[in-house]
C-alpha cells in the first residue's frame, strides 16, 4: 500500500495549527484533539502531524490504542510551501507490516525517507490487531483565536490486489 498528500498550510501565528495527514478507520472531527494533544488516542491507521506549538512533524502509526510515534529530524513543518507526504506499507508476515514515511523539503519534489532525532531512518513494525477498513483523514484545528488553512493539492493511495 501506498499513501501520498501533497498539501500545504497557513499558519496565523507561528505555530498554532495542529495538522493531520494520513489514513484512520472512523475519521471524524475529534480525529485531531484539542489544545494541541495530537491524533485521537485509539484508531488504527498511520498518520503525520504537527501540534499546537510544536514546528516538528511527527509520524505515528496506531492499533487501536497502542501508538508509536517518532518525532521527524530535518524536514521543517512547510507552512506556506507544498510538502508531499507519503507513507510506504510493506508486509513483512501475515500478522506483521512495516510503514516507511517519507517528506520532501518545504517547496521541493525530493522525497526521502523521515529520520528520527537521532538521525536514524524511521520504520515502524506494526502487529496487526483487528483494524477496519481505512479513510483518507486530513485535517486543521487553529490553536488560538485565528483561523489556520490546510490545502490540499491531491491525494492518492494505491493497493497491489493480492
Amino acid at each position: 500500500l501506498t499513501f501520498e498528500a501533497r498539501v500545504k498550510y497557513s499558519e496565523a501565528n507561528t505555530d498554532d495549527a495542529n495538522i493531520l495527514i494520513g489514513l484512520e478507520d472512523a475519521p471524524g472531527a475529534d480525529s485531531l484533539q484539542d489544545d494541541g494533544a495530537g491524533p485521537k488516542a485509539s484508531y488504527s491507521g498511520f498518520n503525520f502531524h504537527k501540534v499546537d506549538g510544536g514546528t516538528a512533524w511527527n509520524f505515528e502509526s496506531s492499533i487501536g490504542s497502542t501508538q508509536t510515534t517518532t518525532e521527524i529530524d530535518g524536514v521543517t513543518p512547510g507552512g506556506n510551501a507544498y510538502q508531499t507526504f507519503r507513507v510506504e506499507v510493506l508486509p513483512v508476515s501475515s500478522t506483521r507490516m512495516e510503514l516507511i514515511p517519507y517528506i520532501d523539503s518545504a517547496g521541493g519534489s525530493n522525497l526521502k525517507q523521515c529520520l528520527d532525532t537521532n538521525g536514524n531512518p524511521i520504520k515502524h513494525v506494526v502487529t496487526l490487531g483487528s483494524p477496519t477498513e481505512m479513510a483518507v483523514v486530513l485535517g486543521v484545528k487553529a490553536g488560538g483565536g485565528n483561523n489556520e488553512t490546510l490545502d490540499i493539492d491531491y491525494v492518492e493511495v494505491l493497493q497491489t490486489r493480492t
